[in-house]
């Protein structure tokens, strides 16, 4: 048992130390279509842009893990005049299809985490909630393009609401360094 133990440690050693890497890339974005649902009220939100860091470490050339920090600024939830704003710490996979020697690929997104936000229709009154996404996007030397669908939720302690959603579509454009461990 010890042998077989040792023969697939060393397999998977030998099999990371060929193709290990990391990447680091920054990324900003529109948000397109957004609405924020509290309890059974939807809200319309204007356009916003985010800002966002991620950090890749891939054990495999074709899949990595990594976590990220993403901060929608202040956007206009429609015919309220009030704003909401939040930022999402996650954890995401990422598998790669490459296509010719790491120039461009095309990956896949899945991520997962915490969220918090300022939503002004509830004076702040928001505990931290959880974060989902899934997107996938192009490589193109150190530039990429994604597109994302998410799914924020937060619990309130307001007097009129208790639970609040927020969906949306995003776009980002961004630069990435990637390099060999």
């Amino acid at each position: 048992m010890k042998k077989i133990f040792l023969l697939l440690f060393s397999l998977l050693l030998s099999a990371n130390v060929y193709a290990m890497s990391a990447e680091i890339l920054g990324k900003g974005g529109i948000v397109a279509s957004p609405y924020l649902g509290l309890d059974c009220n939807v809200y319309d939100v204007d356009l916003g842009f985010t800002l966002g860091a991620e950090a890749y470490f891939f054990p495999w050339k074709h899949l990595g893990f990594g976590a990220g920090i993403t901060h929608l600024f202040d956007t206009d939830v429609e015919n309220t005049g009030k704003k909401m704003s939040f930022t999402n710490v996650y954890f995401s996979v990422k598998p790669k299809i490459i296509f010719n020697k790491d120039i461009t690929a095309l990956y896949f997104l899945g991520q997962a985490g915490l969220s918090n936000a300022d939503i002004a229709i509830v004076n702040g009154d928001c505990s931290p909630g959880v974060y989902a996404a899934v997107g996938c996007g192009i490589e193109a030397n150190w530039f990429i393009a994604e597109a994302t669908y998410s799914y924020t939720s937060w619990a309130l302690s307001h007097a009129d609401f208790n639970r609040a959603e927020f969906y949306t579509l995003s776009v980002n454009i961004g630069y990435k360094f990637s390099f060999e461990i």
